[in-house]
Protein backbone atom coordinates (compact mmCIF):
# COMPACT_ATOMS: atom_id res chain seq x y z
CA UNK A 1 0.00 0.00 0.00
CA UNK A 2 1.14 3.43 -0.93
CA UNK A 3 1.95 6.14 1.96
CA UNK A 4 0.01 9.12 1.39
CA UNK A 5 3.05 10.90 3.36
CA UNK A 6 6.34 9.72 1.75
CA UNK A 7 4.95 8.09 -1.36
CA UNK A 8 6.53 4.81 -0.70
CA UNK A 9 4.71 1.31 -0.85
CA UNK A 10 4.50 -0.77 2.68
CA UNK A 11 3.13 -4.21 3.25
CA UNK A 12 1.94 -2.65 6.42
CA UNK A 13 1.04 0.70 6.32
CA UNK A 14 -0.60 1.17 9.41
CA UNK A 15 2.66 -0.06 11.38
CA UNK A 16 5.02 2.40 9.09
CA UNK A 17 2.61 5.77 9.68
CA UNK A 18 3.46 4.89 13.26
CA UNK A 19 7.20 4.38 13.39
CA UNK A 20 8.14 6.68 10.78
CA UNK A 21 5.73 9.49 11.15
CA UNK A 22 4.62 9.24 14.57
CA UNK A 23 1.04 9.09 13.20
CA UNK A 24 -1.74 7.51 14.36
CA UNK A 25 -3.58 5.36 11.84
CA UNK A 26 -7.09 7.26 13.05
CA UNK A 27 -5.64 10.30 12.42
CA UNK A 28 -3.47 8.71 9.26
CA UNK A 29 -7.20 7.70 7.63
CA UNK A 30 -8.99 11.22 8.56
CA UNK A 31 -6.32 13.22 7.41
CA UNK A 32 -6.82 11.28 4.10
CA UNK A 33 -10.52 10.48 3.73
CA UNK A 34 -10.45 6.59 4.94
CA UNK A 35 -12.95 4.60 6.14
CA UNK A 36 -12.11 3.31 9.87
CA UNK A 37 -12.57 0.01 8.40
CA UNK A 38 -10.25 0.14 5.81
CA UNK A 39 -7.23 -2.44 6.32
CA UNK A 40 -3.69 -0.32 6.20
CA UNK A 41 -2.39 -3.59 5.30
CA UNK A 42 -1.45 -4.92 2.25
CA UNK A 43 -4.47 -7.79 0.69
CA UNK A 44 -1.97 -10.42 0.50
CA UNK A 45 -1.28 -9.58 3.61
CA UNK A 46 -4.15 -9.65 5.14
CA UNK A 47 -5.36 -12.73 3.75
CA UNK A 48 -2.29 -14.56 5.24
CA UNK A 49 -3.31 -13.50 8.62
CA UNK A 50 -7.02 -13.74 8.23
CA UNK A 51 -5.78 -17.92 7.49
CA UNK A 52 -3.75 -17.92 10.37
CA UNK A 53 -6.38 -16.55 12.84
CA UNK A 54 -9.03 -19.16 11.45
CA UNK A 55 -6.62 -21.84 11.95
CA UNK A 56 -6.07 -20.60 15.29
CA UNK A 57 -9.65 -20.48 16.05
CA UNK A 58 -9.88 -24.49 14.64
CA UNK A 59 -8.31 -24.95 18.15
CA UNK A 60 -10.73 -25.29 20.99
CA UNK A 61 -9.40 -24.33 23.96
CA UNK A 62 -7.91 -20.71 22.10
CA UNK A 63 -11.42 -20.06 20.91
CA UNK A 64 -12.66 -20.60 24.35
CA UNK A 65 -9.91 -17.99 26.18
CA UNK A 66 -10.59 -15.99 23.08
CA UNK A 67 -14.58 -15.69 23.88
CA UNK A 68 -14.08 -15.30 27.16
CA UNK A 69 -11.65 -12.15 26.37
CA UNK A 70 -14.51 -10.92 24.09
CA UNK A 71 -17.21 -11.44 27.07
CA UNK A 72 -15.40 -9.61 29.67
CA UNK A 73 -14.98 -6.70 27.16
CA UNK A 74 -18.36 -6.59 25.69
CA UNK A 75 -19.32 -6.48 29.93
CA UNK A 76 -16.59 -3.54 30.40
CA UNK A 77 -17.89 -1.75 27.47
CA UNK A 78 -22.52 -1.98 27.86
CA UNK A 79 -24.08 1.28 27.52
CA UNK A 80 -21.24 2.80 25.93
CA UNK A 81 -21.06 3.95 22.39
CA UNK A 82 -19.62 2.20 19.74
CA UNK A 83 -16.49 3.03 17.20
CA UNK A 84 -16.96 6.51 16.10
CA UNK A 85 -16.21 7.34 12.09
CA UNK A 86 -14.23 9.74 11.32
CA UNK A 87 -16.21 13.06 9.78
CA UNK A 88 -14.17 12.25 6.47
CA UNK A 89 -15.72 8.39 6.55
CA UNK A 90 -18.91 10.41 7.75
CA UNK A 91 -19.04 12.66 4.19
CA UNK A 92 -18.22 9.58 1.78
CA UNK A 93 -20.74 7.82 3.25
CA UNK A 94 -23.34 10.38 3.11
CA UNK A 95 -21.99 10.71 -0.57
CA UNK A 96 -22.29 7.56 -1.24
CA UNK A 97 -25.79 7.10 0.42
CA UNK A 98 -26.94 9.90 -1.28
CA UNK A 99 -25.80 8.41 -4.52
CA UNK A 100 -27.46 5.51 -4.19
CA UNK A 101 -30.22 7.24 -2.92
CA UNK A 102 -31.15 8.58 -6.52
CA UNK A 103 -29.80 5.87 -8.24
CA UNK A 104 -32.96 3.74 -6.57
CA UNK A 105 -35.32 6.54 -7.05
CA UNK A 106 -34.51 6.79 -10.76
CA UNK A 107 -34.80 2.75 -11.24
CA UNK A 108 -38.34 3.20 -9.87
CA UNK A 109 -39.81 6.50 -11.37
CA UNK A 110 -40.56 4.07 -14.54
CA UNK A 111 -42.83 2.11 -12.43
CA UNK A 112 -44.18 4.74 -9.98
CA UNK A 113 -44.79 6.64 -12.93
CA UNK A 114 -46.79 4.07 -14.05
CA UNK A 115 -48.91 2.95 -11.13
CA UNK A 116 -49.36 7.07 -10.57
CA UNK A 117 -51.14 7.23 -14.60
CA UNK A 118 -53.26 4.13 -14.26
CA UNK A 119 -54.47 4.23 -10.57
CA UNK A 120 -53.44 8.04 -9.40
CA UNK A 121 -52.27 7.29 -5.48
CA UNK A 122 -49.44 7.30 -3.54
CA UNK A 123 -51.23 4.74 -1.20
CA UNK A 124 -51.69 2.44 -4.42
CA UNK A 125 -47.93 2.92 -5.32
CA UNK A 126 -46.82 1.78 -1.35
CA UNK A 127 -49.17 -0.77 -2.28
CA UNK A 128 -48.19 -2.51 -4.94
CA UNK A 129 -44.68 -2.16 -4.79
CA UNK A 130 -43.84 -1.25 -0.82
CA UNK A 131 -41.96 2.39 -2.01
CA UNK A 132 -42.96 5.15 1.04
CA UNK A 133 -44.73 8.19 0.53
CA UNK A 134 -41.72 10.58 1.07
CA UNK A 135 -39.34 8.60 -1.88
CA UNK A 136 -42.36 8.80 -4.00
CA UNK A 137 -42.52 12.43 -3.03
CA UNK A 138 -39.07 12.91 -3.91
CA UNK A 139 -39.85 10.87 -7.80
CA UNK A 140 -42.42 13.11 -7.94
CA UNK A 141 -40.12 16.49 -7.27
CA UNK A 142 -37.86 15.09 -9.94
CA UNK A 143 -40.08 15.26 -12.04
CA UNK A 144 -40.16 11.99 -13.30
CA UNK A 145 -43.99 11.22 -12.87
CA UNK A 146 -47.15 13.14 -13.07
CA UNK A 147 -49.13 13.71 -9.64
CA UNK A 148 -52.38 15.66 -8.86
CA UNK A 149 -53.43 15.77 -5.20
CA UNK A 150 -57.09 16.51 -6.18
CA UNK A 151 -57.22 14.12 -8.55
CA UNK A 152 -56.06 11.56 -5.91
CA UNK A 153 -58.67 12.75 -3.69
CA UNK A 154 -61.40 12.35 -5.49
CA UNK A 155 -60.23 8.73 -6.46
CA UNK A 156 -60.21 7.97 -2.61
CA UNK A 157 -63.33 8.76 -2.05
CA UNK A 158 -64.86 6.91 -5.05
CA UNK A 159 -63.47 4.02 -3.61
CA UNK A 160 -64.64 4.54 0.30
CA UNK A 161 -68.02 5.31 -1.89
CA UNK A 162 -67.97 1.86 -3.81
CA UNK A 163 -66.75 -0.12 -0.69
CA UNK A 164 -69.43 1.37 1.70
CA UNK A 165 -71.99 0.32 -0.83
CA UNK A 166 -70.38 -3.15 -1.44
CA UNK A 167 -70.08 -3.75 2.33
CA UNK A 168 -73.80 -2.28 2.91
CA UNK A 169 -76.30 -5.51 3.39
CA UNK A 170 -79.89 -5.17 2.01
CA UNK A 171 -82.81 -4.60 4.47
Amino acid sequence: MKCELCGKQYVALGVHVRRKHGVSTEEYREDFGLLKTMPLLDEDMSRHLSMAAKRRLMDAEYKSELQSQCRGLAAKNVGKDGPVMSQAGRELLAKRNTYRNIEYLKGNSKQVAKILAEKKTILDVRRDIGMGAAAVKRILAMGAANYSKEVALEVGTQRRTASRLANKRPA
